[in-house]
């Protein structure tokens, strides 16, 4: 089993590129857990918060 790395402050802008690019591509419970993983770095990062409360109602539209 592959180990995971912590992530670091400066990791945070390509994870939350990503986690938007999950979004993008329908996958959005991919996209809120990269989303929490920087907010537990930095609780009040307003991108995180925004691109989490997107991948929460794309999940409601999926049913989820």
């Amino acid at each position: 089993m592959i180990e995971l790395k912590p992530l670091t402050r400066e990791a945070m802008p390509k994870a939350l590129e990503k986690a938007e690019r999950y979004r993008l591509l329908n996958e959005p419970a991919q996209a809120e857990s990269i989303c929490l993983d920087v907010l537990r770095i930095d609780p009040e990062n307003q991108q995180a918060l925004v691109v989490l409360l997107l991948a929460l109602s794309d999940q409601f539209e999926q049913g989820v």
